[in-house]
């Protein structure tokens, strides 16, 4: 008995460590999505304000890019608000290179300034990197404290 317990729980934290992110529709293939501030020890991922939170992705794109923007909104009940970031466009700005053929490795390194203004809450984060072709590329949600 013991046996069939050691070996359910390792797919138990794998699940616990995967929940943190969701897909909401990527497309891009071999994508890795890895944000400073979210652990396995905490339910959500912790921004502080006055700081910047720090996004990388890696992934591998079935489209040829020519440009693609960045999108980050939060989310609290009914409400949305988008993460102000200047430059939006992910080429040349944000490390992704285009155009980019279909088939090409890519990696992106996104920092997004948490105000000190904002709310000490909880909110539901969702980034995405859409194509001038509307072609979701990167749709990731997942929570995150504001502290």
């Amino acid at each position: 008995m013991r046996v069939s317990t050691l070996s359910i729980l390792p797919g138990l934290l794998s699940a616990a460590k995967a929940a943190t992110f969701q897909d909401c529709g990527s497309t891009a293939n071999d994508l890795q999505v890895s944000i400073a501030g979210c652990t396995d020890a905490n339910p959500a991922c912790i921004f502080n304000t006055g700081q910047k939170a720090s996004i990388k992705a890696t992934f591998t794109s079935p489209v040829t890019i020519e440009s693609a923007e960045i999108k980050i909104t939060a989310s609290v009940g009914i409400a949305s608000l988008n993460f102000p970031l200047s430059p939006a466009e992910a080429c040349g700005n944000w490390g992704l290179k285009c155009p980019a053929p279909a088939g090409s490795p890519q990696a992106l390194m996104v920092e997004v300034p948490i105000d000190s203004s904002y709310p000490k809450i909880k909110v539901g984060v969702e980034l995405q990197l859409v194509t001038s072709q509307g072609e979701k590329l990167i749709c990731k949600s997942f929570p995150v404290e504001i502290k």
